[in-house]
């Protein structure tokens, strides 16, 4: 209704912080909250407004052509995976320019279904509800449906076509429902969000499920690179694919400078959907270097083929010896290992190494072994990227949208 209305709107995270709520009001001045249920304790003051909670949503196809095209859509909160959130702006024209990449790219059938399991406070969420509505497709609502409910869909109902999850998600989908097969008419998982490993999207393509693995963010209207949907059982289960639309991907030294296929190096983006700035803190647009690009702070490599690998946050880089480890490596390797349901690799400040690579494990009781498992990782990994120490946790802290928080572990190390 506000994209029609050409209202702005900024969809609230589940909890908020004294700086968060300072920042918006501050910044964006809101005159109302809107909402199913009544919410007036983050935004005292404010004159509150309840929604009817629809049934579902059904696209028109329609665009508003007399509402400037750089007006705010939205503003969003970035994950705040890597540190403190980051609140963006959003325009119409980012919106349809990522909506209509998206949509070309993946050829869904007019008036087929695309299901809703994402919360609209994320990107991945509130960026489907706009690209359905623009393209003429239904939007299955399932924020907050059980998994047999989903796993009937994809298995029973012929118009739906695609899915949109996070790989904590499709893990659980495969864990509860083992044979699951999609339907016939299914196009397949949008799986994005956070890092997936090999094993995970090999189990979807062993159950029959196309996986389109992708790549995006909140600045960008989220995907921004694809897996093309003809090539979801083939492709590199590390690729997130090559740009769609008109959007470009480098990969870039720390000087700047392009670096060569299989060279990891920063990510940098741009393209019609990539935002323009961040509204707080002010100090964050330093990521844009005032031609287009942002500078993700993700690390990667472009193969030969032009396909995006993605490997990890610049500020992940664990420095252990003058060495550098990448945690997610040493992560992908133990998750192959039986009994670990969970891992994270994090860097700990020592007086020795500079740095020391300490490994949170969530296992199975009674399968806590952090010798057998420096013997597993020595045979794959080179001696300096063992973690010198392991620690058994119930549970990993991760983002509503399932990316890890490293720096969470950190402060109970």
């Amino acid at each position: 209704a506000c994209w029609v209305a050409g209202i702005p709107v900024m969809p609230v995270p589940d909890k908020l912080s004294v700086a968060q709520i300072s920042a918006i009001r501050s910044k964006l001045e809101p005159v109302a909250i809107a909402a199913t249920e009544q919410r007036a304790v983050d935004f005292p003051g404010l004159p509150y407004i309840q929604v009817g909670q629809a049934a579902g949503y059904v696209g028109s196809g329609l665009e508003q052509a007399d509402i400037p095209a750089d007006r705010a859509f939205a503003y969003m909160f970035t994950s705040g995976s890597s540190g403190e959130p980051k609140l963006v702006r959003l325009t119409r024209a980012n919106m349809e320019a990522a909506a209509r990449a998206s949509i070309e790219t993946l050829k869904p059938a007019v008036g087929s279904a695309w299901i809703l399991c994402l919360p609209l406070n994320h990107i991945g969420g509130c960026a489907l509800i706009i690209r359905c509505w623009l393209h003429g497709l239904k939007v299955a609502d399932f924020r907050g449906a059980d998994y047999g409910r989903i796993a009937r869909a994809i298995a029973q109902d012929g118009s739906m076509s695609l899915i949109s999850l996070v790989p904590t998600q499709l893990k659980r989908l495969l864990d509860d429902y083992p044979s699951l097969r999609p339907n016939a008419g299914f196009r397949g998982v949008l799986l994005g969000g956070a890092p997936s490993n090999e094993e995970l999207i090999g189990r979807a393509r062993d159950a029959g499920i196309p996986v389109i693995k992708s790549y995006g963010m909140t600045e960008t209207c989220a995907h921004f690179t694809m897996v093309r949907p003809e090539k979801a059982f083939d492709s590199n289960p590390l690729s997130s694919g090559r740009p769609i639309g008109d959007n470009q991907v480098e990969i870039r030294d720390e000087t700047g400078m392009q670096v060569k296929a299989r060279v990891p190096g920063l990510i940098w983006l741009r393209g019609g959907q990539v935002v323009s700035e961040y509204i707080h803190p002010e100090w964050a647009n330093s990521a844009f270097d005032g031609q287009g690009w942002l500078n993700t702070g993700d690390v990667g490599c472009l193969n030969e083929n032009g396909e995006l690998e993605v490997r990890m946050r610049s500020d992940d880089i664990i420095i252990s010896g003058g060495e550098k480890i990448n945690p997610a490596e040493v992560e992908a390797v133990l998750h192959r290992f039986e009994g670990i349901r969970d891992c994270a690799v994090i860097g700990v400040g020592d007086d020795h190494w500079g740095q020391k690579a300490v490994a949170f494990v969530v296992c199975d009781e009674g399968n806590f072994d952090p010798e057998a498992w420096k013997a597993g990782l020595s045979t794959t990994l080179p001696k300096h990227m063992v973690p010198k120490e392991f620690r058994q946790v119930d549970a990993i802290p991760k983002t509503g949208f399932g990316k890890l928080q490293r720096k969470k572990l950190l402060e109970v190390y």
